[in-house]
């Protein structure tokens, strides 16, 4: 979209947060930039040469995940979530963030809550959350990066023998957030929680045994 907005698009409702996160990561890297350059750039374009303030390593997409587990339109309880991660942002401080998360809201409930659809934990994928919550629970804590927490969850998906791991993260989406794609798994347990994701999924495996 930001790299040849001349050229012809096909619009639908999924390149949404795709879009947005573009969006993001030209506004985080916009102040970096020299003077001349910033002319260059699609937010001086789409701001007129004075974007407000906006600042987050939290993706669109994420936030959007997030308002899916939480299962919520509340949009103090997603500040919670956030705060637990980046306590130094606040809707006061970072008011264009504040707004994010309404538009996260608004699209989960318009295109992601419809089509929400859960796999249940079963004798085929029990073990497979099993050691995913043994993994979070013994070998990660919060002074671990997202990237750590990744690179963890690949080990999860190599031990259970997927041929491809697209098949492992997609079997995670539709058990945890009822759908069939997500965000990158590491970022989203550090914004999420450890703790709460560890929850989640032990709440996933006491439903197949009830």
């Amino acid at each position: 979209m930001f790299q040849k907005p001349k050229s012809a698009k096909k619009l639908f409702f999924d390149v949404i947060p795709k879009t947005v996160d573009e969006y993001i990561s030209h506004y985080n890297s916009y102040d970096k930039l020299e003077d001349i350059k910033k002319i260059d750039s699609p937010i001086w374009h789409i701001h007129l040469g004075k974007p407000k303030k906006f600042k987050s390593d939290i993706t669109f997409n994420s936030l959007t995940n997030l308002v899916s587990i939480c299962n919520t339109d509340d949009k103090k309880i997603i500040w919670s979530f956030v705060n637990q991660y980046d306590s130094s942002i606040s809707p006061e401080n970072n008011p264009e963030f504040d707004k994010l998360i309404n538009y996260a809201i608004n699209y989960y409930n318009d295109f992601v809550l419809p089509n929400k659809k859960y796999l249940n934990i079963d004798s085929t994928n029990k073990s497979v959350f099993e050691e995913m919550r043994d993994v979070l629970k013994l070998k990660i804590n919060e002074n671990n990066s997202a990237e750590d927490i990744q690179t963890l969850l690949y080990e999860v998906g190599k031990n259970h023998h997927f041929e491809n791991l697209k098949d492992f993260f997609k079997l995670v989406y539709q058990v945890l957030l009822g759908q069939e794609q997500g965000p990158r798994l590491g970022s989203f347990i550090k914004l999420y929680g450890i703790n709460q994701t560890i929850k989640i999924i032990e709440q996933r495996i006491d439903f197949h045994k009830s």
